[in-house]
């Protein structure tokens, strides 16, 4: 994701040596996450794996912390 936000961001500022992220460079990371022919594939694998990991959470711990001295 990284790579294509500095990409967009030289684009943006031309042969600069300083260069700041702006708006495109919003939209290229946004496109590098979701995008189809980038990361969305791992971007949907990490989310289901943070999801399970919640509802696993959920289900084992939420009761211990609600209730410690039981």
């Amino acid at each position: 994701c990284e790579d294509y936000t500095w990409k967009a961001a030289k684009d943006e500022e031309g042969e600069n040596k300083l260069v700041h992220l702006g708006k495109n460079s919003g939209v290229q990371f946004i496109d590098s996450i979701f995008g189809r022919d980038r990361e969305l594939g791992r971007t949907e694998k990490w989310m289901t794996g943070t999801r399970l990991w919640s509802m696993r959470f959920d289900a084992n711990c939420d009761d211990i912390l609600r209730h410690p001295m039981q």
